[in-house]
Formats: structure tokens, C-alpha cells, sequence
């Protein structure tokens, strides 16, 4: 089910993946739903080549995103492309950006490691194809980032488990969810140093088409590792059994906002000091998420 959308950017915003989104607690209205930008609309007028969008960068190392697209407005897919990022000084450093498709296979965005050193307006540059097309847009990197960054302590909070609302309905808008993402909280899991894959969702009314994509393959990691991860999923909205006739009646889930969450899905890695040492903030695939999981297992033995 579609919502109706405000169009406060041009077109473009609105026609590569939702990652702008934002809400307002004061008024508990979210803009997850206001501001969908999503796959099926890849098709209609651009203003800029290359779309940023990771929206909560700031000083130190960062997962950065972007989709790319031609002058005839199709994705761009080269496996994998140089990016040159600037600071207002004219500092550049160049990194590789490695193409990632999208759960649909139709589509997908581009993924790199950057290190930020001064918060402020960067500009990205890349030549892209075989004419040598030069494609560049500007992105603004903060002192701190909004949500917890790698290398914080996760808060501690105390989300819905099947335990304190039986009624799953309740507590997650995935149509057939997977119970052993919904067994603890966040600060059981810490308290018990147990590290986590924690994931905030609502694939019942996501607006980039990945949320369930995501929570899928959140689920086939835990499949593998169970035994020692504990696997969390937290519902962007604290009322989903309300909203498929009522979506007015929305409230953001306190666990959404205690996390600085914006944009979903958004994915955290902590380990078993409660330590963030991975974040995402959109879809991430399999591969990318075992890596970092991998990783983190490893520096706990």
C-alpha cells in the first residue's frame, strides 16, 4: 500500500532510494512514509548524475553510498569505479567504489570506505564509462554523526520481545517474522555480553523495497550464526498492527528514536563489550554484513 508522498525536493529525490527520510518526535510525525523515494520510479527526470545517499556521515571512517545514473536516466552498474573527495581546502584523497545490486537485481548503488577529517561541505567527482563522463555533486559531513557511530557504546534499551507482547502483530509488520529476533533486548544482550546484529525495520510499509530484503538476509545470518550472535529486530513504528487501515495513527517506536534513527533500514554490528564496530544505513548484502560480523567474532576470541 502506497502513501501519499509530499514532493519537496525536483524529481530526482524522488526517483533513486528513500534514504532521506526523517520524522519529528515533538509532533511523533515520521517522514519515513512523507518522502519515498524507491526503486519502481528509477525511470523519471534527474537533475544530478550521481545521488548521495548516505545521509549521516561525519568525522572518521564512514560506509559512504551513492547511485549513479546516465544522461538518459538509467543506473549505472560498472563493477567498480574511482571516487575523488575534496574538502574546502581542495584536500583530496581517491578511493575505490565497488558496485552493489539492489534485491531486485534491477538496480543498485555504489559503496566505499572514506575517511572524513573535517566536517563541512565535500565535493565528489568520478569519471564513469567509456567516454570518460565526468559526473560530480556535494555532501555535507558533520562533527557528529546522528545515529551511534563505530566505536560508541550502544545504548542500552529496553525494545518489545515476544515475551513482553505475545502478540507479534504488535511488535513487527513482517508478515511471517522469524522469533529469535525478537527473544531479547538490546540491553539483556549487553548486560549478558552477548554481541549483536541489530536491525531497524518495518517491512510492512517500508518505502525503499529493501526492508524486507533485509530483514530476510538478517535472518539467513542468523541461521548460521546463532549460536553465537543474538539477532534483533526492531520495528521502525511502535503501533504496526494499527496502521494497515490507519496509518495516520503512526507512532515512531521509542527505540527508534532513543537510536537517532532517520532512515531505514538502518543495521548495527556490536560486539560483546557493547561496542558499535559496524553500522549501515540502508540495505546491506549478505557478504558485506558477514565480513564485518566475521571480523568482530574473531577480535572477541
Amino acid at each position: 500500500m502506497r502513501y501519499p508522498t509530499i514532493k519537496i525536493l525536483p524529481v530526482i529525490l524522488l526517483t533513486i532510494f528513500t534514504f532521506n527520510s526523517c520524522f519529528d518526535v515533538n509532533r511523533d510525525v515520521d517522514r519515513f512514509s512523507l518522502n519515498p523515494i524507491n526503486e519502481e520510479e528509477i525511470n523519471h527526470n534527474s537533475f544530478n548524475n550521481l545521488i548521495i545517499i548516505s545521509t549521516d556521515l561525519n568525522i572518521g571512517k564512514n560506509r559512504f553510498v551513492f547511485a549513479a545514473i546516465d544522461n538518459n536516466q538509467n543506473p549505472i552498474s560498472t563493477p567498480q569505479i574511482e571516487i575523488s573527495l575534496s574538502n574546502a581546502d581542495k584536500t583530496t584523497a581517491i578511493y575505490d567504489a565497488m558496485f552493489v545490486n539492489w534485491p531486485s537485481g534491477k538496480n543498485g548503488v555504489y559503496v566505499s570506505y572514506p575517511y572524513f577529517d573535517v566536517a563541512g561541505t565535500w565535493n565528489m567527482e568520478t569519471v564513469i564509462g567509456p567516454n570518460k563522463t565526468k559526473f560530480n555533486n556535494k555532501f555535507i559531513v558533520n562533527e557528529e554523526s546522528k545515529t551511534p557511530k563505530v566505536g560508541d557504546s550502544a545504548p542500552k534499551s529496553i525494545n518489545k520481545t515476544r515475551f513482553s507482547h505475545p502478540d507479534l502483530s504488535q511488535i513487527t509488520s513482517d508478515i511471517e517474522p522469524n522469533l529469535d529476533l525478537y527473544n531479547v533486548t538490546i540491553k539483556e544482550s549487553i548486560e549478558n555480553s552477548n554481541p549483536i546484529i541489530l536491525t531497524f525495520s518495518t517491512p510492512g510499509f517500508c518505502q525503499t523495497a529493501t526492508c524486507g530484503p533485509q530483514l530476510q538476509i538478517i535472518s539467513s545470518l542468523h541461521d548460521k550464526y546463532k549460536y553465537s550472535v543474538n539477532f534483533i529486530h526492531v520495528e521502525i513504528y511502535d503501533n504496526p498492527h494499527e496502521l494497515a487501515l490507519h496509518f495516520a495513527k503512526r507512532k515512531i517506536s521509542p527505540t527508534v528514536i532513543q537510536w537517532g534513527i532517520f532512515t531505514e533500514p538502518f543495521t548495527f554490528i556490536i560486539n560483546q563489550k557493547g561496542i558499535i564496530t559496524a553500522k549501515y544505513e540502508g540495505f546491506a548484502t549478505y557478504g558485506e554484513i558477514e565480513s564485518d560480523l566475521s571480523k568482530m567474532i574473531d577480535s572477541n576470541l
